[in-house]
């Protein structure tokens, strides 16, 4: 009986300590630089997509811009939750315009399904 008890507070406990850990990636992107952040999104892209070199290169560059821009809305401390979430949806809808222009159309669909 008294092993049984045992063995039912290991498991109760060992459960309870592992749904309350955290991923090790939660938190990364909020750490990360922007030129991290943006290497990390273009590196993904370029492996899912297949890119080329040159839209590799191109996808960089729009990626460190755009991930700038975040930062400088994010830290900006005139603005509102409300004005903020605007313009962070402003610079998306203007990054994905700019990524129909490097992908091709097959590639702007998968991106579309993979990264909505």
């Amino acid at each position: 009986m008294r092993i049984l008890l045992i063995f039912l507070m290991s498991i109760t406990f060992g459960t309870i300590g592992f749904s309350q850990s955290q991923p090790a990636e939660s938190t990364s992107q909020k750490s990360l630089k922007p030129e991290e952040r943006a290497a990390q999104f273009s590196d993904n892209l370029t492996k899912t997509l297949n890119l080329t070199a040159t839209q590799s290169k191109q996808l960089l560059k729009l990626s460190l811009s755009y991930e700038k821009q975040l930062d400088q809305i994010n830290n900006n401390k005139s603005l509102t939750t409300s004005q903020k979430y605007d313009k962070l949806t402003l610079q998306r809808v203007q990054r994905n315009k700019k990524l129909k222009e490097i992908l091709t159309k097959e590639q702007y669909k998968k991106y579309s399904l993979s990264f909505p």
